[in-house]
């Protein structure tokens, strides 16, 4: 009965800056980072497919040459790559990775640490990938999500999804250095 009265009441004080003048951190996040991010996210989960295409498109515009890194995309430009069902796909997955990061916000280490570091360590079958590479995806997605989330994208949302870009790629290059130290054994 009380509960849900209480936990109106927290989310306001906290978005009003009533709370504690202290961020209350819980894990990686703060409560308010984690309330910007389900907020900011709600938006861009509508449409993964469509967001997940604009990273890529950015990444492939911006640095050609990790285009070069599929194969089966490498010659692909305009709608017939924007229409290419691989190139959909892998868009797709990579918006659904980012998504259970955030639907495991509590705890995305514990949750989406393992998954994340075994994807890093499948880069590296990926012929003249680098692990330095990641850092296009993290400058993709804060383009597309400033671009897209407009004024939504203020000072705490960027602080907020900086720190989950950051723990994906982190996450994606621990992989990817467990793997390479692996196969030179």
């Amino acid at each position: 009965m009380g509960c849900s009265s209480s936990s109106v009441a927290l989310v306001t004080s906290i978005e009003s800056g009533d709370a504690d003048s202290k961020p209350q951190q819980t894990g990686l996040f703060t409560v308010r980072q984690k309330i910007v991010i389900s907020r900011t996210w709600a938006h861009l989960s509508d449409d993964p497919t469509g967001y997940g295409t604009k990273v890529f498109l950015y990444i492939f515009g911006t640095y050609p040459f990790i285009k070069t890194l599929f194969p089966v995309l490498a010659d692909l430009e305009g709608d017939e790559l924007v229409c290419n069902s691989n190139f959909k796909a892998h868009a797709t997955r990579f918006m659904q990775a980012v998504d259970a990061v955030v639907e495991n916000i509590d705890d995305p280490d514990g949750v989406m640490g393992p998954f994340l570091v075994g994807l890093g360590r499948q880069h590296v079958t990926f012929g003249g990938f680098k692990p330095e590479y990641f850092d296009a995806f993290e400058e993709a997605m804060t383009t597309v999500w400033a671009a897209e989330l407009g004024a939504k994208f203020d000072e705490p949302a960027r602080q907020a999804w900086t720190i989950v870009f950051q723990f994906i790629m982190q996450k994606l290059r621990e992989g990817y250095q467990l793997q390479m130290a692996e196969s030179k054994k």
